[in-house]
């Protein structure tokens, strides 16, 4: 499609009776737009699935675009060509970017369980748990944060999560093995 909306020739007759015939193109400006001001509207977050960025400006009938889709996390470029030409009679491309943003993951967090002055290193976390301060004591505090990051973080956000850790009651040895005191037996009377 070269923009052409119809040929005609014309005839032009000179006194010295020769005739010159030539074309004229006639366009259609329809055809050749305006350089457009693109916007990307709308939140994308990965899901999983294949996304399309909506795109302001952009016309189907006159343009090309390549780079609206996507499926991973990530920056991306759109680029829009005029199917002929802009109607500055340039062909450059315009362009805008979009973002697919890292999804939060489903985490559960594990139940523990530790006596009082443990050590929060001497406690072992799940796969793709750890401690943002193991040197931490459990004792009064309970709760510590966790650092969860996910195996695609390409895609899942790290996170920083709160852990409330079960106190295991500790029982002495003096408690422990101490029998029970027995009153003692009254004396019998002397006659």
């Amino acid at each position: 499609d070269t923009g052409i909306a119809k040929r005609i020739t014309m005839s032009v007759m000179y006194m010295d009776s020769f005739q010159v015939d030539t074309d004229h193109d006639i366009y259609d400006d329809s055809l050749y737009p305006e350089k457009p001001e693109l916007t990307v509207t709308g939140a994308y977050v990965y899901n999983g699935q294949e996304q399309i960025a909506e795109v302001s400006g952009y016309d189907p009938q006159t343009m090309q675009i390549a780079g609206a889709t996507a499926t991973d996390a990530g920056i991306y470029t759109i680029t829009v060509t005029p199917s002929i030409r802009w109607k500055d009679f340039s062909t450059d491309p315009v362009t805008v970017t979009w973002i697919i943003e890292k999804a939060d993951p489903q985490v559960t967090l594990p139940v523990l369980a530790a006596k009082n002055g443990t050590s929060l290193k001497d406690i072992v976390l799940p796969e793709h748990f750890s401690w943002k301060n193991p040197d931490a004591i459990v004792g009064r505090q309970t709760r510590f944060a966790v650092i969860y990051t996910p195996e695609d973080s390409e895609n899942y956000n790290t996170l920083e999560l709160e852990l409330k850790i079960k106190l295991i009651p500790t029982i002495t040895e003096e408690e422990d093995t101490q029998e029970p005191t027995r009153p003692p037996k009254p004396s019998k009377p002397n006659h």
